[in-house]
């Protein structure tokens, strides 16, 4: 069984299909929902602990006022220079 399956069995968590050429549909569908964001990594990319995950926030999101703090670090916003010029242009719907 892939890596993938077994953590979310174990952990009782769900998981979504890929979403293969639909990352502005589902980021789209993610805002409407007023849902914090997506989290994505290269299709190339293995599961396992040294997989890159990228956060990409809903930056309309209702709930995220004082959300970094629950966690003890900093956020990443659209104006924030240290977003690769990749994920700013995808976010530019």
């Amino acid at each position: 069984m892939p890596i993938l399956a077994n953590v979310a069995r174990r952990y009782r968590l769900q998981k979504s299909e890929p979403m293969l050429g639909e990352g502005k549909a589902a980021f789209k569908a993610v805002c409407n929902l007023d849902l914090e964001g997506i989290v994505a990594k290269k299709l190339d990319d293995p599961y396992g602990p040294q997989t890159k995950w990228w956060k990409i926030l809903n930056r309309i999101y209702s709930q995220k006022a004082g959300r970094a703090e629950l966690f003890g670090r900093p956020t990443r916003t659209l104006a924030n220079e240290r977003w690769p010029a990749k994920v700013r242009s995808f976010l530019a719907i």
